[in-house]
């Protein structure tokens, strides 16, 4: 417990509650001011929402949704350590609406989900996973329900990111090391 790190809710029923999780070279927590961008951007989205959080790492991302009124969350990560802070988390705030799920993110898109998502967070360690890949399982297994948001947070330096032609980007913002686009899917392919 001494070694572990913080990382705050900032806004709804949880605000100021503190997270704790394991530090480790793969896992960056998106910071304050990300997450409190991204949130006004889902202002109108989240309540009632269900949401996938595929790499989970601290669960700053899960946990802000459903203190914001997301029905549900899916915490997706493979890192054991990763998730037991996050069930230890889960239990201090009594968050029964979160699923905890260790498993691989890439391996776990390759088949069709138990519940579809209005919002999914995709924000892999940077520049160690295919975005590409992980878009177009998401949009082929039918993870996205009709008009999803997608959440991409990725490096700055990063490529452009490749995505389904029927996502358009809506919102769009580099601060810092980060790159952050929030996408809308719409049914219809253009």
């Amino acid at each position: 417990m001494k070694k572990s790190s913080r990382v705050r809710i900032i806004g709804g029923i949880w605000r100021s509650r503190q997270l704790r999780f394991m530090p480790t070279e793969t896992l960056r927590p998106s910071g304050d001011r990300t997450r409190e961008r991204v949130f006004n951007w889902l202002n109108s989205e989240i309540t009632g929402a269900h949401c996938i959080d595929l790499f989970a790492g601290s669960g700053a991302l899960a946990f802000e949704a459903l203190s914001r009124g997301a029905k549900s969350c899916l915490a997706v990560d493979n890192d054991p350590r990763a998730i037991e802070w996050l069930r230890y988390n889960s239990d201090q705030l009594n968050a029964s609406s979160l699923i905890i799920d260790e498993s691989d993110s890439c391996l776990l898109l390759k088949k069709p989900p138990i519940q579809p998502a209005n919002i999914v967070f995709l924000d892999p360690p940077f520049n160690t996973y295919s975005l590409l890949e992980l878009c177009q399982d998401l949009e082929n297994q039918q993870w996205l329900l009709s008009e999803a948001l997608i959440y991409i947070e990725s490096s700055r330096s990063s490529t452009e990111i490749c995505t389904p032609e029927n996502w358009m980007l809506w919102r769009h913002k580099v601060s810092g090391r980060v790159d952050m686009r929030l996408y809308t899917r719409s049914e219809t392919k253009p």
